[in-house]
């Protein structure tokens, strides 16, 4: 019996930790990626632990006719989409095996936009539009 035991409660213990780093994770990651849009999303922005960037609309949507129109749309409206992952490992008890366990948490947010000119509007649109 005291076999069982030490398995049973190696796994509740597994399953408690596991859980724990997983909500840990993506509350960090969820912290991370949001305050990143919120300023829009610039250039060499970093976080501890977690991986930031930019992704466009054709990058995070599915294939067909919706994701062609969404990306024209996109593209009109200068949309920009913040990215963030974050990777964490969480370790196994030596009664089930041992070893680690790879976490991953992916998010994307919607960018704030920078405030701008008229101008900069118009020579960012008609640059987008020769550039595809």
């Amino acid at each position: 019996m005291i076999p069982m035991f030490a398995i049973v409660w190696g796994c509740i213990f597994f399953v408690f930790s596991f859980f724990q780093h997983t909500i840990a994770m993506r509350s960090m990651t969820r912290g991370h990626v949001w305050a990143f849009a919120y300023v829009g999303c610039p250039d060499g922005s970093s976080a501890p632990g977690t991986t930031l960037g930019t992704a466009s609309a054709t990058q995070i949507s599915h294939p067909g006719v919706a994701s062609i129109i969404e990306s024209v749309i996109a593209t009109i409206l200068e949309i920009k989409w913040g990215h963030g992952d974050r990777r964490t490992r969480t370790t196994r008890p030596r009664v089930l095996g041992g070893g680690t366990i790879d976490q991953t948490d992916e998010l994307y947010v919607m960018c704030n936009r920078v405030p701008r000119s008229n101008g900069d509007f118009f020579m960012n649109f008609v640059g987008q539009l020769f550039a595809h």
